[in-house]
């Protein structure tokens, strides 16, 4: 197709197009100088009207070298394609020779466009490392389509919504610079396409979401320390969070509509590495009442349908870059805890909308004993649902405060946001409720309390700090301080 836009000069284009023509005429001519220059067979051309030897020519004149020759024509060349006007017909010429490698990137560039013109999209854009490392809390069922070769790039997620509800129609594209075609380095498509009949199908009123089961799985998982904080199996301290949403989901069996829970930890003194596990649900309808079944869905890297560099190139990494290692919390049996957990919401305590923007944030948890941090999802409605967990009687139970609180800081691309947890707004199993009377689970709490208040002044015992000299404090308050 031409490109009307481009605007050359007529008459230049009407002598170069006669040229061109007076060339092809004389290819006889071109022919018959070639067979003699270069016979295919020794001849004899004495009795001719003109004699070639060596690298004569028909006019009897010696011919230039060909290096010569050749070195010409290619500055020819040069000039024709660096000086010469773009003209319609320059163009047309350049556009015969160049190859389509990358048709099937434009294609998916062109779906995007289209897509997020007519639908209704979620829109996620941030530093392409970012999303390498902490996918999870983008996509949780999609790993990050494109490889890590150019540092300063961003990538920006399109996520398709339905009704308000997300989907797993997904595209993303890899940019340098502005967000503009003409920046684009890569681009991918999910498998998952929805249609129109396929939205018809879609009832609204299947989904259920809730998160017993993430409480159950920490239950599973952690324990309480001495200090009152979560551990591992590995008696290492964590931050433990969750969060759930609801989604649209099509594959080449079934549409279903899923409610998606991520369970996932990080060790306090490892900044690199989570643990993460899903967990997607659906009501089944079986007659008078719904039952829960669990979904199994494909490996992450499956869910993208192609990923093409701007050439036509395959971008698809071959492994994952992400620091979300997938683990197994879901489906454990109950540990024998009788204190349960607690959580907080930090998003509901921040109680304003300046924290709800599809950027990842940073929670900062801890005091004097204990300092820990953890991501959060990107999607707003995720972080509206996200939990931080903290065991039954914890750090707060020793407090000298009637209320006692801590601070936990929400980070943000505009800065840093503290919100503050009483423990009176902790919510959480309370199953031990129904096993315990009141009176026995005052002293459960007070017994534990007091072996964590123990851990704790003991742990709080020796204070050593540098500031010219360094002093060191005693249960018995004696102080002795040496001075440089």
């Amino acid at each position: 197709m031409k490109d009307k836009n481009i605007k050359g000069d007529p008459e230049f284009e009407k002598k170069l197009r006669e040229k061109m023509k007076e060339l092809s005429s004389n290819v006889d001519c071109f022919d018959k100088i070639s067979s003699r220059a270069f016979p295919e067979t020794d001849s004899d051309f004495s009795d001719s009207e003109f004699t070639v030897s060596d690298l004569e020519n028909v006019t009897g004149k010696r011919r230039i070298v060909p290096i010569l020759k050749w070195t010409a024509a290619a500055t020819a060349v040069v000039i024709c394609v660096g000086i010469l006007p773009k003209t319609v017909f320059v163009q047309e010429f350049l556009s015969n020779i160049r190859r389509n490698d990358d048709a099937q990137f434009r294609n998916i560039v062109a779906e995007i466009k289209n897509e997020t013109g007519k639908n209704t999209y979620e829109v996620y854009d941030m530093p392409l490392k970012q999303y390498i490392i902490a996918d999870v809390l983008v996509t949780p069922f999609f790993s990050c389509p494109f490889n890590d070769i150019d540092n300063d790039t961003n990538v920006r997620i399109f996520v398709r919504k339905i009704n308000d509800t997300l989907t797993n129609q997904v595209y993303a594209v890899e940019y340098a610079g502005d967000y503009s075609s003409e920046n684009f380095i890569a681009a991918a498509e999910s498998a998952a396409k929805f249609t129109e009949d396929d939205i018809k199908q879609l009832k609204y009123d299947h989904i259920f979401g809730n998160n017993d089961e993430a409480i159950n799985a920490v239950k599973g998982n952690f324990t309480p320390d001495k200090y009152g904080f979560l551990t591992d199996k590995d008696g290492k301290n964590v931050c433990v969070a969750s969060f759930d949403f609801d989604c649209f989901y099509k594959d080449d069996t079934c549409i279903a509509e899923l409610n998606t829970q991520v369970l996932y930890s990080k060790d306090v003194e490892n900044t690199e590495k989570y643990l993460y596990d899903i967990l997607t649900t659906s009501l089944n309808n079986g007659g008078d009442t719904y039952d829960v079944i669990h979904y199994e869905l494909p490996v992450s890297g499956k869910m993208w349908k192609r990923s093409l560099r701007f050439d036509g190139s395959n971008d698809m990494p071959a492994e994952s870059g992400s620091e979300f290692v997938k683990t197994n919390f879901f489906g454990k049996e109950e540990a024998d805890d009788l204190f349960g957990v607690r959580y907080y919401e930090p998003y509901v305590l921040a109680n304003s909308t300046v924290y709800m923007t599809n950027d990842i944030h940073r929670i900062k948890i801890g005091n004097e004993a204990y300092m820990g941090d953890i991501f959060t999802p990107a999607f707003p409605d995720a972080k509206r649902r996200m939990r931080v967990y903290i065991p039954f009687t914890n750090f707060m139970m020793f407090s000298s405060q009637a209320d006692p609180k801590f601070d936990a800081v929400i980070e943000t691309n505009d800065g840093e946001h503290t919100i503050t947890v009483h423990n009176s707004r902790l919510e959480g199993d309370m199953s031990v409720e129904a096993v315990f009377s009141d009176e026995e689970i005052d002293n459960i709490i007070n017994e534990q309390a007091a072996q964590q208040q123990k851990a704790y002044m003991e742990q709080k015992s020796i204070q050593t700090t540098v500031e010219g000299s360094f002093s060191i404090t005693t249960e018995t308050e004696v102080v002795i301080t040496y001075e440089k």
